[in-house]
């Protein structure tokens, strides 16, 4: 419902005209330093209204809406800065949110392990998940992420052991399935695993060939047309095939899962290509065979998977002095933006890993970023319950 009392009037913050052109921001990227590092780029508001950290927010043409530990989604017109709605039904923290392609409805997911469809205009919505329903015990398990795919499918994966699954939004019938294509059964009898110990991001590349999903300090790269798990990073070259959709009755430890993790993960912290932390995001770079990946040990990392024996390191970007938590790619798929608990967002060249500029505002932990339809404006929201809006180019 549209709640005029809510309106917020938000001021510009930065008049400094951002530098003119791409070749600009490399030239100053070899002679920068923190104290200068707003000059490239300009932060054009601060949008308030959340109580309590903002997890997750996420552009339409148009509009930006933001999710937080209050339960709330709010809509902004990005351009005016102005309050639009506030989204209310969740009860946790909202920790994902999507808009779908044809920007009349968006989807969103919480701490108590829930997805919402919801209508943007009416403010509609309807469950479309709930994982106490397919868990044995009946626990909720938090959804970490959701990702859209160039087909319009919501792919998403839980915190605890739960297959990586799809769901087609309206008008298509309002059913679960997994990447096999196999409608999933989510009658408490049913109640299997898959050999995801943990989930912690996902995303699905540009063309809709692949989903990635990280699982601890591991990162599953999965073939939809082959249904396979294509690869894995996290240590030395090993390739295995096994159906990601395949379901084990007993326990991890004991299932044929649980072996290959215990076989794939011997030897491998002496590798130096394994994330030493939990890895907390993963995005695709577009028109490549490469994926992005950063974690809470302080790196962002770029891996080719066009090779089969995965014989080549990954490149290492540093620079974050703290957890890194989210990240976004440039719509031309140049570069690579990186938010998190030491409350800068940076931006590397994506081929050579060289630093192009910081971003400095936020008060706390950033806890996600996100491109614009138009890939011109960066959003940014974290621990000081603020989302911020910069002007890239």
């Amino acid at each position: 419902m549209f709640r005029k009392k809510n309106q917020k009037t938000i001021i510009p913050l930065n008049k400094t005209e951002p530098s003119k052109g791409l070749e600009s921001l490399i030239k100053r990227s070899k002679a920068l330093t923190n104290s200068e590092s707003s000059k490239t780029k300009k932060e054009v508001r601060v949008f308030s209204g959340h109580t309590g950290q903002v997890n997750c927010c996420a552009f339409g043409e148009g509009f930006l809406l933001s999710g937080g530990e209050d339960s709330n989604i709010f809509s902004w017109n990005y351009e005016t800065g102005q309050l639009i709605r506030v989204f209310k039904g969740h009860q946790a923290a909202v920790t994902s949110i999507v808009v779908l392609p044809n920007q009349k409805g968006f989807v969103s997911s919480d701490n108590s392990g829930y997805i919402y469809y919801w209508e943007y205009k009416s403010g509609k919505s309807f469950e479309v998940y709930n994982t106490s329903l397919r868990h044995r015990y009946g626990w909720q398990i938090p959804i970490v992420e959701l990702s859209l795919s160039p087909k319009g499918e919501i792919f998403f994966i839980g915190q605890d052991p739960l297959p990586i699954l799809v769901w087609t939004p309206p008008p298509q019938p309002n059913q679960i399935y997994q990447l096999s294509g196999e409608l999933l059964d989510q009658s408490p009898e049913s109640q299997n695993y898959v050999g995801l110990c943990g989930g912690s991001a996902v995303d699905t590349s540009p063309d809709g060939k692949f989903v990635a999903a990280a699982s601890e300090r591991t990162i599953f790269i999965c073939d939809l047309a082959a249904d396979r798990v294509y690869h894995y990073f996290g240590g030395p070259p090993y390739k295995f095939f096994y159906s990601p959709t395949t379901v084990f009755t007993t326990d991890l430890d004991h299932s044929l899962s649980g072996m290959l993790r215990k076989t794939i993960d011997k030897g491998r912290e002496d590798s130096g290509h394994r994330h030493s932390g939990l890895i907390t995001s993963l995005r695709f770079l577009p028109g490549s065979m490469k994926i992005v990946s950063c974690s809470e040990d302080q790196t962002v990392r770029i891996w080719d998977f066009s090779d089969k024996t995965i014989t080549d390191p990954p490149k290492i970007i540093m620079g974050h002095n703290n957890a890194v938590r989210s990240l976004a790619i440039s719509k031309d798929g140049k570069y690579i933006f990186s938010g998190g608990d030491d409350a800068t967002i940076r931006i590397h060249h994506a081929k050579t890993g060289n630093l192009v500029d910081i971003l400095q505002g936020h008060d706390g932990i950033i806890s996600h970023i996100a491109i614009s339809v138009d890939g011109d404006h960066l959003a940014s929201c974290g621990q000081d319950s603020t989302i911020r809006l910069w002007e890239l180019w």
